[in-house]
């Protein structure tokens, strides 16, 4: 069976390791009673499962033992142990170590996790007109709008500009927040419905958030919505060649370089290279 996570394991009855002499009438009492339960993991290299998970249930044993007892009744009692150790050899055996290679619903519990850790809470929501103002002060600002595409780069923005671009059905526009407080934007634009395609494009708009993985995030974000809600097939990004920090948000979340255009690109007034990034849905799992 394959669990929430897209492990491959089973949940069954098991007994534990009795080191006594009648072991084998208390295994068998405990598998018949269904007493003891693990869960259990596929190790595909080595053809055997291990357990990660189990569970007990005592009954009234520890009750009576230790005279406990629940509105005047003998208490029941049980109790789950799991090895965190088991648990990441499981995932690397079935999924080995390239996280952008997980299952979704897995890799977003670790990113979650990740996340978590450095204290961030990213979210992405539609853009709402009452936001447009503080979009177009992002998209003004030169160090930001000067890696953008040409229609946005070297000019200033207002929200009329904004409400056009929402109002396009060739464009998705998502206001990232971190922590609930508005920081920057995630997009797709060109989508064409009938090939399933689209091309993602961000800005980070608060700087003082910059290198913690705040738009990566959000970029990972757009990707399971635009092939788990929106049935696209197949996203693509570019990038101009001197943006470092672009690459890196790119690679982090998942997207690979599929090629470039030479000179196809004006930065800082010189012709530099664009490079293209791809992800389809099928690298999603």
């Amino acid at each position: 069976m394959k669990c929430g996570l897209g492990l491959v394991g089973s949940f069954k009855a098991a007994n534990d390791m009795f080191f006594t002499q009648d072991y084998a009438v208390k295994a068998s009492c405990q598998r018949q009673q269904q007493a003891k339960k693990e869960l259990r993991l596929l190790i595909p290299a080595e053809k055997h499962s291990i357990s990660v998970l189990s569970s007990n249930f005592h009954g009234v044993t520890f009750g009576r033992a230790f005279n406990l007892t629940v509105d005047g009744r003998v208490a029941t009692s049980a109790c789950v142990g799991w090895g965190y150790e088991r648990w990441v050899y499981a995932i690397f055996s079935q999924f080995g170590f390239d996280v952008n290679q997980w299952p979704v619903r897995l890799r977003e519990e670790f990113e979650n996790h990740q996340a978590g850790k450095r204290g961030l809470m990213v979210t992405i929501q539609a853009l709402t007109p009452e936001h447009f103002g503080l979009v177009a002060r992002w998209l003004s600002k030169r160090e930001i709008n000067r890696w953008l595409t040409p229609e946005w780069r070297n000019r200033a923005v207002n929200t009329a500009l904004i409400a056009v671009a929402v109002r396009n059905r060739r464009n998705r526009l998502f206001l990232v927040r971190c922590v609930s407080e508005p920081c920057g934007l995630v997009a797709l634009a060109n989508i064409e419905e009938a090939d399933k395609t689209g091309m993602v494009w961000y800005v980070l708009g608060e700087q003082k958030l910059s290198a913690r993985g705040i738009i990566s995030e959000a970029v990972t974000q757009l990707t399971r919505l635009c092939f788990c809600q929106m049935g696209l097939a197949s996203i693509y990004a570019w990038i101009m060649e001197d943006n470092i920090a672009s690459l890196r948000v790119l690679q982090k979340a998942g997207l690979r370089e599929a090629g470039r255009i030479r000179c196809a690109a004006s930065s800082a007034g010189r012709q530099v290279d664009r490079i293209y990034f791809d992800l389809i849905a099928s690298e999603v799992r």
